[in-house]
């Protein structure tokens, strides 16, 4: 009987460890937006107070640019002091224009401290992704509510109560982007037989009046079965067609429409894009239910 020899060959693979996020290059709560990120100031040791209204200046060097644009997503979480997450912000989508292979991502996010948040410390951590290689770029700033506030027997500040959870997450809905310093936000979007219309509302945070008005040959939507319709062939009247003036901390309120046959063949809206003449910035909102706010 002959005998046969079995060989046991062990493969070992090794697997390349998960690639840790780059940090933001620069992360503060700001005493003032001066406009330019050369001259910003970071609020040293910031106490905040309930319903306080802060600016966040956010920058991230060398990101990717492809086809003259780059494009990058972001959200901000609070995290208590023991680590435990109270509250995300919803996603914000920003783009720029280029002519270089990099870009940098600068940007000032106004954010209100939530009205009934517990004295105690707190941790503000953003993730900004670059879109075009996925690259996660993260960073944190510290504030504290009531300096010496006292806590509770695990040393955790005392959670805001479920009434606040739930003004906050009515907020998760809206579609908002800031244009320069034009910050927009999404009213509605009302549809008839002949018109698809939406409704803005902006205002200028800036020291001088500006303007906005679309750019129709790249203005498009994307309905939820893949049809595009640009602007240029489809679209209507309003006045951000005509451009609008936005004076300094001026509520403005800004229209415009698509025609037939977009109100009978878009049902929901996938992808909305609306760049503007002279501007690097550009709206690009996700998923809108039509109509919006939806009607119950």
């Amino acid at each position: 009987m002959k005998k046969v020899i079995f060989f046991v060959v062990a493969i070992f693979i090794v697997l390349p460890a998960a690639a840790a996020a780059d940090s933001i290059d620069t992360l503060w709560i700001i005493e003032e937006n001066t406009g330019s990120p050369e001259t910003m100031v970071e609020l040293e040791d910031p106490d905040l107070s309930p319903n306080q209204v802060i600016e966040v200046y956010i920058e991230a060097k060398g990101l990717t640019a492809k086809w003259g644009e780059g494009s990058a997503y972001y959200t901000y979480t609070y995290y208590s002091e023991l680590g435990k997450k109270i509250w995300s912000s919803r996603e914000y989508t920003t783009q720029k224009r280029t002519r270089d292979d990099t870009w940098t991502f600068s940007h000032v996010q106004r954010i209100t401290i939530p009205n009934d948040i517990p004295n105690g410390s707190y941790r503000l951590a953003f993730e900004l992704t670059d879109y075009h290689t996925n690259e996660v770029y993260q960073g944190n700033v510290h504030f504290t509510v009531g300096k010496g506030a006292e806590t509770d027997n695990s040393g955790e500040p005392r959670e805001a109560n479920e009434k606040s959870g739930q003004s906050s997450s009515a907020e998760e809905g809206d579609y908002r982007t800031t244009i320069g310093e034009i910050e927009l936000k999404l009213v509605s979007v009302e549809k008839s037989d002949n018109r698809l219309t939406f409704t803005l509302k902006g205002i200028n945070r800036g020291e001088t009046k500006d303007e906005l008005r679309l750019y129709s040959y790249n203005t498009r939507i994307i309905s939820a079965e893949g049809e595009v319709f640009v602007f240029s062939e489809h679209g209507g009247e309003g006045t951000l067609v005509s451009g609008i003036d936005f004076p300094p901390e001026v509520p403005m309120q800004a229209s415009f429409y698509f025609k037939r046959p977009v109100p009978a063949r878009v049902s929901h809206i996938s992808y909305l894009e609306i760049p503007f003449y002279s501007k690097e910035d550009k709206i690009i909102w996700h998923e809108i239910p039509i109509p919006w706010p939806t009607q119950d």
